[in-house]
């Protein structure tokens, strides 16, 4: 879970254009206001790669 609070705080501040972003639990966000200028799907969460190689922070 942590992993959408990571999400949503960059897509929330890092654009100044509306962004939808389809999670791989089938979520649906909207960050801006408007009709999305980009779309982005996440098929992962970052745990499953970090999982994955064992890299550690």
């Amino acid at each position: 879970m942590l992993d959408k609070i990571i999400y949503k705080n960059l897509f929330s501040k890092a654009f100044d254009i509306t962004i939808e972003v389809a999670y791989w639990d089938g979520q649906i966000e909207r960050y801006g206001t408007g009709i999305p200028a980009v779309k982005v799907r996440l098929n992962k969460e970052i745990c499953s790669y970090v999982n994955k190689w064992h890299i550690f922070f």
